[in-house]
C-alpha cells in the first residue's frame, strides 16, 4: 500500500522537554489510533502531521511533499483534514459560517457547490437542524461535531484528529464511527483517543507513544494479546498487581504477574494497553504513569 505518511527520526522539544524523541513510522491508507496518557507526545506528533508545528530534527513527508518548504504545506493542506484538540471556534459565527469559512480555506471557490459541501459534511455528523445557530449556543458535544464536520470539508486523502470523541455521549460516537467507517478505501484517518474502544471498534493498527517514543505499533489484537496470563480476579485486592479496580460484580480485577492459583480471565485491549503503560511506569520510575493513563 501507498505510504501516505513517512516519519523518520522525529523530534520535537520544548526547553528540556522531549514531547517527541526520535519517532519514525510509515502511515498507508486506513484507520490508525495513537494511544497514550497525557503528556505523552500524541498532540505534540499530531501537529506536526498537520503542518501546525515545525519539527526540531528528523523529517516528515505527508502525501508526498515535504512540510519544510511554504508551497509544499499549502499543498498538504488542501488535501488534509485535521482537528485539533482545542478547535478555535469564532464564537459570533453559526455552525454553518465556520464550516464554510473552512471550505474557503480549503480553496473551495464555487460558492453553491461549497455551500452543497457544507450542507453534507454537517449532515453527516447530525447537525443538519442546528447549522444556523451561533456556535456559543450549542452544547459542548454539538460543537465536537462541528470541528468533526469541518475536517471533513473536500473528502481529504488524510484525515488528523486529536480526540475526536471527547464530550461526544455513547450514541454520538457511534455515529462518529460510522461516518469514519463508511469513507472509500484508499483514505488514511490517524486518530488519537484515550477510549480503547474507539481503538478496538475502529482502528486497523494502533500506536501506543509513552514519553514521546513509540513503545507499540501493531494491530489493536496483538495489543490485547500481550496481556494473555497477566489479567485475574480475585475478592481481594492483591498488592503485588501494578494496577487493581473493582468491578461491578465486586470482585478485584488486576493486571500483573498473577500469584499461584489466580483466577485468570480474558484480557481487553485495554488491559494489554494498561499492561504496557504500568511496566513503561515501573521502568522509568514513574509509578503514577499508569493512574494518569487510566
Amino acid at each position: 500500500m501507498a505510504t501516505t505518511v513517512r516519519i523518520d527520526a522525529l523530534q520535537k522539544r520544548f526547553g528540556s522537554l522531549r514531547a517527541v524523541d526520535g519517532v519514525s513510522l510509515d502511515l498507508t491508507p486506513g484507520i490508525t489510533g495513537f494511544l497514550g496518557p497525557n503528556g505523552a507526545g500524541k498532540t505534540t506528533l499530531l501537529r506536526m502531521m498537520a503542518t501546525v508545528l515545525a519539527p526540531d530534527g528528523g523529517s516528515i513527508e505527508i502525501l508526498g511533499h515535504p512540510t519544510s518548504t511554504s508551497s509544499d504545506r499549502e499543498e498538504i493542506r488542501r488535501r488534509l483534514g485535521y482537528l485539533p484538540q482545542e478547535p478555535g471556534f469564532h464564537r459570533s459565527f453559526t455552525a454553518f459560517e465556520f464550516v464554510d469559512y473552512i471550505a474557503i480555506l480549503k480553496g473551495l471557490t464555487d460558492r453553491r457547490r461549497r455551500h452543497d459541501e457544507v450542507r453534507r459534511v454537517l449532515t453527516l455528523v447530525g447537525l443538519e437542524a442546528v447549522m444556523h445557530k451561533r456556535i456559543r449556543k450549542l452544547s459542548g458535544g454539538m460543537r465536537r461535531r462541528v470541528g468533526i464536520a469541518q475536517s471533513l470539508v473536500g473528502d481529504p486523502d488524510l484525515l488528523v484528529l486529536d480526540e475526536p470523541t471527547a464530550g461526544l455521549d455513547p450514541e454520538q460516537r457511534l455515529r462518529f464511527r460510522e461516518v469514519l467507517t463508511a469513507r472509500d478505501e484508499g483514505r488514511t484517518v490517524v486518530l488519537s483517543t484515550h477510549q480503547t474502544d474507539d481503538v478496538a471498534a475502529l482502528c486497523q493498527r494502533v500506536v501506543v507513544i509513552l514519553g514521546g517514543v513509540v513503545r507499540f505499533d501493531g494491530r489493536p489484537a496483538d495489543l490485547t494479546a500481550t496481556a494473555v496470563g497477566h489479567v485475574w480476579v480475585a475478592e481481594q485486592r492483591d498488592p503485588s498487581a501494578q494496577l487493581a479496580w473493582a468491578g461491578p460484580d465486586g470482585r478485584v480485577r488486576h493486571i500483573g504477574s498473577p500469584p499461584a492459583g489466580a483466577e485468570p480471565v480474558d484480557p481487553t485491549l485495554e488491559d494489554g494497553y494498561l499492561l504496557l503503560v504500568g511496566a513503561e511506569a515501573l521502568r522509568t520510575g514513574d509509578p503514577g504513569g499508569a493512574a494518569r493513563a487510566a
